[in-house]
């Protein structure tokens, strides 16, 4: 299985970095191919919505590292998009790659068994994993899920796992000696290898992957307000 690893966060050492190398150490070990690609050091410029990629057989009329990628994605079987949550969304970076796979989509059909009008899109039927990073609960989710459901469904992708890691204040130093939290952390490589090895990862390693740690939100708020305040300060984590 060929892998196209995509990494949207400007922060090389954060929750969504770390969980992003343990599902590519799992995938590796599953015996995946991997191009590991970190958007945030790559020149991807905007796209203009210019329609040159219409007009040209899918050839976008911009030169830059978006050119390689999508080459990359070609030849790929699965997509893994690893992006923190940034106000309810995506990452910037993350937003103007998918912005830029415009040259993938061949306008709209009528899709009979969806009983609606769909993306008809340029590539075979590929996979999409993603992975996203929050400091706050599964809930802070919910508009990016479906936004990665709707971008999967105008490629064609079999959206094959949304992977939701919340709580990320949790994973620093204190974090490092909570057993709980590494067994969240060993998850995230159980998943990859699981990926790699049957192109499907478990619904119980999800959840493990996904699974909460404050008890409830009361709980949450209020040692999130210790955690912003370290912020403040000038404390990492």
């Amino acid at each position: 299985m060929k892998v196209l690893v995509v990494r949207g966060s400007p922060r090389k050492n954060g929750a969504t970095a770390r969980l992003a190398d343990l599902f590519v150490r799992g995938l590796r070990g599953g015996g995946a191919e991997v191009f590991d690609a970190d958007l945030t050091s790559l020149k991807i410029s905007p796209c203009l919505g210019c329609f040159h990629c219409v007009r040209s057989g899918g050839v976008c009329a911009l030169r830059d590292d978006m050119r390689g990628l999508l080459e990359t994605f070609a030849a790929s079987d699965a997509l893994v998009c690893a992006s923190p949550v940034y106000f309810y969304s995506m990452s910037a970076q993350t937003k103007a790659f998918f912005d830029r796979c415009f040259p993938l989509v061949r306008g709209y059909a009528y899709d009979a068994e969806k009983g609606r009008c769909a993306c008809i899109a340029a590539s075979a039927r590929k996979k999409l994993i993603t992975i996203g990073a929050a400091s706050g609960r599964i809930s802070s989710f919910d508009a990016l899920s479906k936004t990665y459901a709707a971008i999967a469904d105008s490629m064609n992708m079999e959206y094959a796992a949304d992977i939701r890691r919340g709580e990320t204040p949790y994973f620093g130093a204190l974090g490092a000696r909570s057993a709980r939290v590494r067994r969240i952390l060993d998850s995230f490589v159980e998943a990859g290898r699981a990926f790699a090895e049957t192109g499907a990862i478990p619904s119980a390693t999800v959840a493990a992957a996904e699974s909460e740690i404050a008890e409830n939100d009361r709980v949450f708020a209020s040692r999130s307000k210790i955690f912003w305040e370290l912020l403040k300060n000038g404390k990492t984590f």
